[in-house]
């Protein structure tokens, strides 16, 4: 698996597991039907898109995707280190560009899409 490094306070690794994938979906909650909001329903379809969607879908996606690196941060203090970084001088954009490479790497976000082309195939034969 190719790591995928973003420079913030100090080099940060960024990687998505099953574990992170579930607790950020976990954090997006339910829809107004009740069910579970998926991340491939949430997720950019590329970085450039990524820059318009909501700043605290960014700090759950840094949070996910640095949770494994250090499992003592919160979606809040992640949030802190993400303003700390534009400070800094970086940008958002910056931060999305590696959260989709960190995506990608992990092979998780293959699987998420693969598997909503097969739902997406079966609410069509309806």
């Amino acid at each position: 698996m190719e790591k995928v490094v973003l420079l913030m306070d100090r080099p940060r690794k960024l990687k998505f597991t099953m574990n992170s994938v579930c607790d950020i979906e976990a954090d997006l909650g339910k829809d107004g039907n009740g069910k579970q909001i998926s991340l491939l329903s949430v997720l950019p379809k590329s970085e450039r898109e990524g820059a318009a969607f909501p700043f605290s879908l960014l700090r759950l996606l840094l949070w996910g995707a640095l949770s494994d690196d250090d499992e003592s941060l919160t979606p809040k203090s992640a949030g802190e280190l993400l303003q700390d970084f534009c400070d800094s001088g970086g940008n958002v954009t910056d931060v999305m560009v590696k959260i989709m490479d960190a995506f990608r790497a992990s092979g998780i976000i293959s699987s998420l899409v693969k598997e909503g082309e097969k739902n997406g195939k079966k609410k069509k034969q309806r």
